[in-house]
């Protein structure tokens, strides 16, 4: 699992790196300008929860959420994994989410932000953004076809959370 995580967090970085250097300045659309390449560095609007809710939570406060939501979801997977085992679907989800996580922080702290590269249909994103969007995508398809929501019980919460009945 880690050797996938970290191929995807350099992935990201090595795209960036080379965007950074070499294609600032290069910015081209196709389909009516809903799909291109126009990379800058977004210090704005550097979590999709902040610009939606216009939180205004700073560069530092991201970091630290970021570092939190990845200590969780380490914890939830390796307590997933304990409880009811796992298969190559749910370790492929955490990846694509702890990777992306990752990725953020790195953003943050060399950048203080993003950089941005990809348009898709007037939403400028990078790497990290399709990471996490596949998880979640991914999460819901799995729950969809794998998981009896009728029949997911109380008990199994209990126990996935180590509660006593």
């Amino acid at each position: 699992m880690l050797t996938y995580i970290l191929t995807l967090i350099t992935v990201d970085l090595f795209t960036k790196v080379i965007i950074f250097f070499n294609f600032m300045d290069l910015n081209f659309t196709i389909l009516n300008d809903n799909f291109g390449f126009n990379p800058f560095i977004n210090r704005e609007q550097i979590s999709i929860f902040n610009s939606l809710f216009n939180l205004g939570v700073s560069t530092n406060g991201l970091i630290i959420i970021n570092v939190v939501v990845l200590v969780l979801l380490c914890l939830l997977y390796a307590r997933i994994k304990a409880v009811f085992g796992t298969d190559k679907h749910i370790a492929v989800i955490f990846v694509l989410f702890i990777s992306a996580v990752i990725c953020s922080i790195i953003d943050k702290l060399l950048l203080g932000g993003s950089l941005d590269y990809l348009l898709m249909i007037r939403w400028i994103c990078d790497l990290k953004d399709i990471y996490l969007f596949s998880g979640y995508i991914y999460l819901v398809v799995y729950i969809i076809k794998n998981v009896d929501l009728v029949t997911f019980s109380k008990d199994q919460i209990q126990k996935l959370f180590g509660f006593k009945s």
